[in-house]
């Protein structure tokens, strides 16, 4: 798909732009309360880019693990379905997403093509906004109230724009972009000996590297 290009031009805004720090996360956000290097945390559980053929897996792992996450979901695989509701593929991005559904996790909005969003016209881009969260509620049924930019890239408009329809940005500390499973332990070791309360986790479609993180966070309570 075309966003997943865009992914890869904008790597370095996605890995180095800032979020002002918050206190706590969102208070409907799932966290996890758990410990580690013997201290409390909180870590929140959150996926982006779904739903595609990666979210059974996701969604088997953390039915293991007895994890309640945030899915922040891109709108085109929904709209598909509903433009071309007796086809195929899109029957599968409704399957893939009713999982989701079915296992009671959080729905977030991620965009509808996964766009820079700071690059649109403003019509387009409270549209990318206004259209995912239709459809969130339409095959859904639950009224998304959190966000999360495309590579994180959020500008003044866009953040007006996201306060007027009423939704809460949810950044990200710890994240799978380039890095390997032992990189993203690093990270969160490093937020854990600082004193940091929580943690949001950002992982997008790789089960395995999930799987991964989740040993290393046990070997280390």
């Amino acid at each position: 798909m075309k966003y997943y290009t865009a992914t890869a031009l904008l790597a370095t805004t996605f890995l180095y732009t800032k979020s002002p720090a918050i206190a706590a996360p969102p208070p409907e956000l799932p966290c996890q309360k758990i410990s580690i290097l013997g201290k409390s945390h909180k870590l929140c559980w959150t996926f982006d880019d779904h739903p595609l053929k990666y979210t059974p897996d996701i969604l088997k792992v953390l039915r293991q693990h007895n994890i309640r996450a945030t899915f922040f979901v891109v709108g085109w695989p929904l709209q598909y379905y509903a433009r071309y509701p007796h086809q195929k593929h899109p029957q599968l991005y409704l399957n893939w997403f009713n999982l989701i559904v079915k296992d009671k996790h959080l729905i977030g909005i991620h965009g509808l093509t996964h766009g820079n969003l700071c690059k649109m016209p403003k019509r387009k881009m409270r549209q990318e906004l206004v259209l995912t969260k239709g459809y969130i509620k339409r095959f859904g049924g639950t009224t998304a109230t959190l966000w999360r930019a495309p590579f994180l890239v959020r500008c003044r408009m866009v953040n007006r724009e996201a306060r007027r329809l009423k939704l809460v940005h949810v950044p990200c500390h710890v994240q799978d972009y380039r890095r390997t499973a032992k990189q993203m332990w690093m990270r969160l070791r490093w937020r854990v000996l600082h004193d940091k309360t929580y943690s949001i986790i950002l992982i997008h479609m790789n089960a395995c590297k999930l799987c991964q993180f989740l040993r290393l966070i046990k070997k280390h309570p």
